[in-house]
């Protein structure tokens, strides 16, 4: 637990010293000061989080040194103590910075409760603020993330283009030696660059592939020979791997990207040897983990979660370095020597996969980076298999439509199709590629790109397309992750999906895989059906908001969703129905609770009331402002859940459901 600093300043030596004696046992942490210079003196060095302070030292009045402080010191709270207390005395002092007031004598009780209140104060405080810098952080990796994903997709192109050519190449010029070793050249280099696009995508914080559950010990053991690789042979690499370590969900290649990447900054840090150690360990978070201590992992959810620590033994860094070593493109290598892009990426990761990760660092002795994974509950981990050349690649006959608007790649997808012996059709776009499935029996699969020039992208081409042919195969390709993956019904098409830039073993096994699988589940030309009413016939809904045309519309959705709506336009309203509902034959299951009114008692108050009623009241907060604090963290305000007044009706019914389904 943090300690709690108190610091006494008070020209009353027995008093200050009798004062001191109790809130050390009480647990805080005291130090005394008996004039206003000392007070300054002292804070310099013992950072207190409340000061009770004298209104009279010295016959110096104790108001100036409010004023210091409340200037010098922001963050601190101050509590005027005095037994000249009057109305006018009072006033001032909370003019200048006080937090609150004590008449002395004072009662223990008193003084223990005020300090108490304090620093809750100081707590929410805290918690605000870093939730604010993570909020900061979050948008200033998404901007970022926007713009060089958008960079990285036209540059996948054009790898995909050279080195597509490049395999081709080379299968024509098997027999000389000079030329093939050239063209080995070439294509490592431009599969250095795709790992720089790689980066580049992650620090967007979409998913680029589908998470599956595994063993990350197994991963790691996979990777031992290469850590040491990438290692001088100075650095002694070990593991401490836990045994039956629970399993996570996440991205195999992305995870093992990360973990090289930590791996690299490692051995940068020892350039004349040392120890890299490796270890993982199931751990249970709860709210006192140190974990929760930084605005990294602001609303981080208490849980199982596996957890991954490399340590090193090198320079480390020092405080100004911890503080940026997440920002894209800081780096302290010299130039040319490191992108800046390595721990971004390790972070956008960490939190794509809903995980948190802290950085430990003292300058001269070493870096620790402890990293958690939520743990996943499927009982069985996906194997993790080698990436070995396949000496002989699937082939085909059927009839497959390519849709790509950048030439090259179109061309070159072709070629590599044509070879494997399937029949191909190409078109440059959406509308090209609906005249030909219009005219064409007999296409088998549909190869298109995601993102295209004008209206139609791949994902609603697909859908088309299935209207047009409901037993048409789909597989989809693209550079770049949209915010639209795996939102509605598009996400039906991700599981199916080649990341560019792919080489022909991937396009081959990946078309060949999509050729063989079975129809999935019902048929997606079809409108889609969402069952919204469930089993939700006897549950009740509380809608409190003074605007009656929102109450209208929010009985309407929850109508047709199946519940029953109960409204009101205030909080007293409010809490006459909740409280006569929990002596009724059909008590309200939930609030649905709008945060701002016009008059009378605002959401907060209304909330309170209606917890004191019920303190297992499931109360989901309503509010078109979805970047404030109560909407982003509404568990700590005490909410069950947080609803946008957006009337989408799949929204609502899912935030109604995790309300009720969960215990807080």
């Amino acid at each position: 637990m943090e300690t709690l600093r108190v610091l006494i300043v008070d020209d009353d030596h027995d008093f200050g010293t009798g004062l001191a004696n109790l809130l050390t046992l009480e647990g805080y942490s005291v130090e005394l000061a008996d004039t206003a210079d000392t007070a300054l003196e002292v804070l310099n060095r013992f950072h207190a989080g409340v000061a009770l302070v004298d209104i009279r030292l010295n016959n110096v009045n104790g108001i100036d040194l409010l004023s210091s402080l409340h200037k010098l010191y922001p963050d601190l709270l101050c509590v005027v103590m005095t037994a000249y207390a009057d109305l006018d005395t009072a006033v001032e002092a909370l003019r200048q910075g006080a937090y609150d007031y004590l008449h002395k004598p004072f009662h223990s009780g008193d003084l223990l409760s005020t300090l108490k209140r304090c620093f809750e104060r100081i707590d929410i405080t805290l918690k605000e603020a870093r939730a604010e810098e993570a909020l900061r952080r979050s948008q200033k990796m998404e901007a970022i993330g926007r713009l060089s994903g958008g960079i990285a997709h036209d540059f996948n192109n054009q790898l995909g283009i050279i080195i597509g050519y490049l395999d081709l190449i080379k299968n024509h010029l098997a027999n000389n030696e000079k030329l093939s070793q050239w063209l080995n050249t070439a294509i490592v280099a431009t599969l250095r660059c795709t790992d720089l696009t790689r980066q580049l995508l992650a620090l967007s914080t979409r998913k680029t592939k589908k998470e599956t559950a595994l063993d990350i010990n197994s991963i790691l053991k996979d990777m031992e020979t290469m850590i040491k690789r990438s290692v001088t042979p100075e650095v002694e690499v070990q593991y401490f791997l836990a045994d039956d370590l629970w399993l996570t969900a996440i991205e195999s290649g992305e995870f093992q990207d990360a973990v090289f990447n930590m791996v690299i900054n490692a051995r940068d840090a020892m350039p004349s040897g040392g120890r890299l150690l490796v270890e993982t360990s199931n751990k249970h978070m709860d709210a006192s983990g140190p974990v929760f201590s930084s605005s990294l992992n602001a609303g981080v959810a208490p849980g199982d979660y596996v957890q991954l620590i490399l340590s090193d033994t090198g320079t480390g860094m020092d405080k100004e370095t911890l503080r940026q070593v997440f920002d894209p493109f800081f780096t302290t290598k010299p130039e040319g020597k490191g992108t800046g892009l390595g721990m971004a990426m390790v972070y956008g990761f960490v939190k794509r996969y809903g995980g948190y990760i802290k950085v430990y660092s003292e300058h001269g002795v070493g870096t620790t980076i402890r990293i958690y994974f939520p743990r996943s509950t499927e009982g069985k981990a996906e194997i993790n298999v080698g990436s070995g050349q396949v000496a002989e690649l699937p082939t085909g006959n059927e009839s497959i439509l390519i849709v790509d608007d950048e030439i090259g790649l179109l061309t070159l997808a072709e070629e590599y199709l044509k070879d494997l012996g399937y029949r191909t059709h190409t078109a440059e776009n959406a509308v090209q590629a609906l005249e030909i499935l219009e005219k064409e029996d007999d296409i088998d699969l549909l190869f298109s790109d995601v993102v295209m020039p004008g209206r139609i992208s791949g994902y609603k081409l697909a859908e088309r397309a299935i209207s047009l042919k409901p037993g048409l195969k789909v597989l989809l390709t693209s550079g770049f992750m949209l915010k639209t993956i795996e939102q509605n019904k598009l996400h039906r098409f991700f599981t199916h999906f080649l990341n560019k830039p792919y080489r022909k073993a991937d396009l081959a096994q990946q078309i060949r895989f999509v050729l063989d699988s079975e129809p999935e589940e019902g048929s997606v030309n079809q409108q889609e059906t969402f069952d919204l009413k469930g089993n939700r016939a006897g549950v009740t809904i509380l809608v409190v908001d003074d605007n009656a045309d929102l109450r209208e519309l929010f009985k309407l959705n929850l109508k047709r969703l199946g519940y029953k709506a109960v409204l009101a336009g205030n909080g007293d309203a409010a809490i006459d129905l909740y409280r006569n509902s929990l002596e009724s034959v059909q008590p309200i299951d939930a609030v649905i609770l709008d945060l701002n009114f016009n008059s009378g008692m605002d959401g907060m108050e209304i909330a309170d009331k209606l917890l004191a009623i019920n303190p297992q009241a499931k109360i989901i907060v309503s509010s078109g402002h979805t970047d404030s604090l109560k909407m982003t963290n509404y568990r700590d305000y005490g909410f069950s859940g947080a609803l946008e007044k957006d009337f989408n009706r799949r929204s609502i019914k899912q935030a109604i459901e995790r309300a009720l389904s969960n215990n807080f």
